[in-house]
């Protein structure tokens, strides 16, 4: 029996959650693939497949071509459907699927009217597992991120604010570290012109980002202070890599870093 992607019924949502509970591992996205296949999506299910495929060959140094030729063809026939509740507001660029599940990247605003107006979006957002949300410039912005319901889907958030001041950068840290739908969070980048010592405070005392392993701050210059505090072990214990824009690092800074972070890229 053919299933309906949009929304997804709880079938479905079931699949999507228990994809999102282990993100790293492919064996429930080859389940979803298999569901998909059996329930009139072939193309759908080839999808997850192919580009599962094409990531495990990557990640060995093998030969990823055929995978990845048949993923573009896919998505050249298809995105546009696979993307029907977004679709009114993605460019070509924003159009991008990981491992099968949906890269969503759109301004703060743009989120909120879809949220607004796109039918059952609560239940389609399921397929959403990494999230870009721009032109967040000041704490009201983040809120209203907050308050989609995409945000409290993904397991991976890139938050950017290039016009954002020191103060409004640690207001916009603060409500993302103190926001209760963020608990599932793994991956978590901030793109802003500067990273504090009052911006890492707010993330250091997080009581909600309890499953975040990977931050990243390429774009921000981290100061020491900054440093000094996210290389204390007691501030996201379970924080396992660093990424970190490091111009205005000390040796001295870059070396607590590294100390608790043995991969940190700095």
């Amino acid at each position: 029996m053919r299933r309906e992607l949009f929304p997804p019924g709880d079938e479905l949502c079931g699949f999507l959650d228990r994809i999102k509970e282990v993100p790293d591992d492919d064996a429930p996205r080859l389940v979803l693939a298999d569901y998909l296949e059996e329930h009139g999506h072939p193309e759908r299910g080839e999808l997850v497949r192919r580009q599962c495929e094409a990531a495990r060959l990557a990640a060995a140094g093998q030969d990823a071509w055929q995978a990845e030729r048949r993923v573009r063809d896919l998505l050249t026939d298809s995105a546009e459907r696979w993307l029907a509740p977004w679709a009114k507001w993605l460019g070509f660029e924003r159009r991008r699927f990981v491992r099968g599940l949906v890269d969503l990247s759109l301004p703060v605003a743009d989120l909120c009217r879809i949220e607004a107006v796109v039918p059952d979006h609560a239940r389609s957002a399921a397929w959403v597992e990494r999230l870009t949300a721009a032109e967040v410039e000041d704490p009201a912005a983040a809120a209203a991120l907050l308050r989609t319901t995409v945000a409290g889907k993904v397991v991976a958030l890139k938050v950017t604010g290039y016009r954002a001041t020191a103060e409004t950068i640690r207001d916009i840290v603060r409500e993302v570290a103190a926001s209760p739908v963020l608990g599932q969070l793994r991956e978590l980048e901030l793109t802003f012109r500067e990273f504090t010592a009052g911006a890492a405070a707010a993330l250091a005392g997080s009581r909600t980002l309890a499953r975040l392993a990977h931050l990243t701050l390429e774009y921000a210059a981290v100061d020491d202070a900054a440093a000094e505090i996210l290389a204390d072990p007691r501030c996201l214990p379970s924080l396992t890599s660093v990424r970190v824009n490091g111009w205005r690092l000390s040796p001295e800074a870059v070396g607590r870093l590294r100390a608790r972070f043995s991969d940190a890229r700095v």
